[in-house]
């Protein structure tokens, strides 16, 4: 048996504004570390990971890996925020809603532009890699015709093909 919790961002404000029905992220985090104190199998879950206003993806990288203490998690999984139906407008109004505006004019603009939303998940992933041992990083990422090889160059740091 492993275990481990998702969350894409540290912030319990900015969580608790767009994931419904789930505990805090500071309680996530303290339930994995309880796990790995006490000697159960642990892997990370890095999602739903937002894009970042202003663009510092590597504070951000740096910052998840050190709360989830990636060195004692067997694996880690990422991904950016999927789309899904309407959750795109959901999750931009919550956010607005939760006063969050720069978090959600970004997700607004990046769901809006193919080439920003691209750029989004590079430098996500990008920013991920050096915080992980070769094969421990499992970042899901969806392709296109367009962005299928500069992703299939990837598969070595991590990157999942869907």
């Amino acid at each position: 048996m492993i275990y481990g919790v998702s969350t894409g961002t540290l912030d319990d404000g900015i969580a608790k504004a767009f994931e419904q029905g789930t505990p805090l992220v500071t309680k996530r985090i303290q339930s994995l570390h309880w796990l790995q104190d006490n000697g159960f199998r642990t892997f990370g879950m890095l999602c739903p990971s937002l894009p970042i206003p202003g663009g510092d993806y590597t504070q951000m990288a740096n910052e998840m890996a050190s709360a989830i203490r990636a060195d004692r998690c067997e694996h880690t999984w990422a991904e950016v925020i999927n789309v899904r139906g309407d959750s795109m407008t959901r999750t931009v109004a919550a956010l607005n809603a939760a006063g969050f505006h720069s978090h959600a004019n970004e997700l607004a603009h990046v769901s809006g532009d193919a080439e920003a939303w691209e750029q989004y998940s590079r430098d996500t992933f990008e920013a991920h890699v050096p915080n992980y041992a070769p094969n421990k990083l499992r970042f899901l990422q969806y392709v296109t015709a367009r962005t299928k090889t500069f992703w299939q160059g990837r598969e070595k740091d991590g990157a999942i093909l869907l």
